[in-house]
């Protein structure tokens, strides 16, 4: 009986000098309420205690479904930026979740606005003169890429001209 106490008493000893510590994972930024235009830049952030790694990751559709962003990132990063896609949603989320103990935070609902685009030069109709060196405008949001195509029949055919960043508004 007394091996047997001493056995007890043993184990007390070693889980008493053990450090027990908590985990835990606060996603800041998207808090929700956001709208964050597609192809653009935008900063996840988070708060993290005793995580090494996590995992992030986005919905379009509330949860339903999500899509991996990183499979590991030291959580010692403190933020990651992300380039939202160019698709529509007033339901997107943000998750990030431990690689080891799956604890996870979600963030709130944001939106992603539909894609704009309106071309400012040349105006419909405009007729250049050819070989003329033109300038063409636009002005975008939420688009990455434009395509930039041309006609010379009223928009029977169409030549394609070149890609252009959808921000730059300028070519």
């Amino acid at each position: 009986m007394i091996n047997w106490l001493k056995k007890i008493t043993l184990l007390l000893l070693v889980f008493a000098a053990m450090e027990v510590t908590g985990q835990s994972l606060q996603l800041i930024s998207p808090a929700g309420g956001e709208t964050w235009l597609g192809a653009s830049e935008q900063t996840i952030s988070w708060n993290y205690l005793n995580v090494d790694n996590i995992q992030i990751q986005y919905s379009l559709d509330s949860g339903l479904t999500w899509v991996t962003l990183v499979d590991s990132l030291p959580s010692s990063a403190f933020t990651y930026t992300w380039k939202v896609p160019s698709i529509s949603t007033t339901n997107a989320r943000v998750r990030i979740t431990s690689i080891l103990n799956f604890t996870q935070s979600t963030g709130g609902i944001f939106t992603i606005p539909d894609p704009t685009i309106q071309l400012d030069y040349p105006n419909l109709g405009t007729q250049l003169d050819a070989a003329s060196g033109q300038y063409i405008s636009w002005n975008a949001t939420g688009i990455d890429t434009v395509g930039i195509d041309y006609s010379l029949d009223n928009g029977a055919n169409w030549t394609f001209l070149k890609y252009a960043k959808g921000y730059d508004g300028y070519t």
